[in-house]
């Protein structure tokens, strides 16, 4: 196999060079791809028109690469992500061939600092290693990491070997906004080399209700060219799972609404032997039918997330913590503590989660609120951050940007004041560099060096 693709050995052809110039070649779609070979293996297209067109297509590649590298990067990474729900991904060894015969590096194609690079060069075989590998990007969550890498871990040997885990089970991931909670599950999957879906849950009905339901959206999945024996050990996150109802509210199946019921009964389903999904393939242009496919959730793996904000009301009233009162003094013993990481299943239960349902999840996993010093270390250290690819981007610009350690701090602080985490320093960066990209981007520009300081950042804040 090379690029992903199954090719016979034929004596006329060099497989491999045919495959990587199928890839190499921004104007080839995968569907072309696919045709293309067929008529190269049955001898309807000559070897040497192909080569010759190729090379024009390469050529005219490299030239754009001259001048606009930015152009041929978003080109390129286009491409690998429709090739990679078409084919199986590129091996390092396929990256490799391409420089050796091409003489065009991965980073040449799809830039610095990408993540898919590390994960395809990156076989992990232990959940500590998986855990050290994401550590790089995700900061201030080590103990989450931790608890993740172990599902994740089984959930990709299972992928490896094609076999149904028994020890795998479902994990409830809670966290504020902000924490990190989609960028590590993002991280995982990669490393599983697997699809994450992400399903709202406050968004999506039941099947016999009217509205997007859980099927239709993994048979988008399908519609969207990802194969069915990926789609097989895909991650799926039922995102705002705390949405399903809320505290204060009645448990859901419990003399709730039908609505209630048959949206848990809908979860419930992912968790029965054997049970299977009928996703429906959209209309097929060549044969005008619909195809239905069969999906086992046996080898899903089930992710769980929300913020839950609330939560700490009802474990402090287990705990009777209170700030005030005759219980100020024991209150004392959690201090520092986050009060979600000591909830449990009953407070998932008093929340008004059926409990049918909580007794289904494995492990409750709970990630920090980020604090300054957590935030600033994320800018200043953390792979691939939205702080380096600003710099990033102003360097392919001959100018070298750079920030006062001051002006780093005041972003960690107002980021962490406005209770949007991470997130919110994405905001800061944008709205306080904007004027400096407005007349800092100039062609005729020589190389410059601009050092960003607090009063910089004031100034252009708002």
């Amino acid at each position: 196999m090379y690029f992903g693709l199954k090719i016979k050995k034929r004596d006329n052809l060099d497989i491999q060079n045919i495959a990587a110039r199928l890839f190499l070649c921004p104007r080839i779609s995968p569907e072309h791809a696919s045709r293309i070979l067929e008529m190269l293996v049955e001898k309807r297209l000559s070897v040497n028109y192909f080569e010759r067109k190729t090379n024009e297509y390469m050529s005219e590649l490299k030239k754009l690469k001259e001048t606009d590298n930015e152009k041929v990067w978003s080109m390129m990474n286009s491409k690998l992500d429709a090739w990679s729900k078409v084919f199986n991904p590129p091996d390092p060894k396929d990256y490799k061939y391409l420089e050796r015969q091409f003489g065009l590096t991965f980073r040449d194609l799809f830039g610095p600092s990408s993540i898919t690079e590390e994960c395809n060069n990156h076989r992990v075989e232990s959940p500590k290693e998986m855990a050290s590998y994401v550590k790089q990007f995700i900061k201030g969550q080590d103990a989450a990491i931790d608890k993740l890498a172990v599902p994740f871990f089984l959930h990709l040997e299972s992928k490896r070997k094609q076999y149904t885990s028994k020890v795998k089970t479902p994990v409830l991931l809670i966290g504020p906004t902000g924490s990190g909670k989609s960028e590590t599950l993002r991280l995982f999957g990669k490393l599983c080399d697997c699809p994450v879906i992400r399903i709202n849950s406050s968004q999506v009905v039941p099947s016999s209700w009217k509205g997007q339901s859980i099927k239709d959206i993994l048979a988008q999945e399908i519609n969207a060219k990802t194969s069915i024996d990926d789609l097989k050990y895909a991650v799926v996150v039922f995102h705002e799972f705390d949405k399903i109802t809320h505290y204060g509210h009645k448990a859901v199946g419990n003399k709730g609404s039908d609505f209630d019921t048959d949206m848990v009964r809908e979860l419930m389903a992912f968790f029965e032997t054997d049970y299977c999904l009928n996703l429906e393939k959209g209309i097929n242009p060549d044969s005008m039918m619909s195809k239905t496919y069969k999906l086992p959730v046996d080898n899903l793996f089930l992710i769980f997330d929300g913020s839950f904000y609330g939560m700490e009301e009802i474990v402090r009233k287990r705990l009777n913590i209170s700030s005030i009162g005759f219980n100020k003094m024991k209150d004392k013993t959690y201090e520092g503590i986050n009060i979600q990481s000591l909830m449990t299943s009953d407070d998932l239960i008093q929340w008004g989660i059926l409990p049918e349902l909580v007794g289904r999840i494995g492990d409750i996993v709970v990630m920090n609120p980020l604090s300054t010093d957590v935030i600033y270390e994320i800018m200043t250290s953390a792979k691939d951050n939205i702080l380096q690819s600003h710099i990033d981007y102003f360097s392919r610009h001959n100018i070298q940007l750079s920030f006062s350690d001051d002006a780093l701090h005041y972003i960690a602080e107002m980021a962490e004041k406005s209770g949007l985490g991470f997130r919110n320093v994405k905001a800061i960066l944008a709205k306080s560099l904007n004027r400096l990209y407005y007349e800092m981007l100039e062609p005729s520009l020589k190389k410059e060096r601009i050092v960003i300081g607090k009063d910089y950042i004031m100034q252009n804040i708002f």
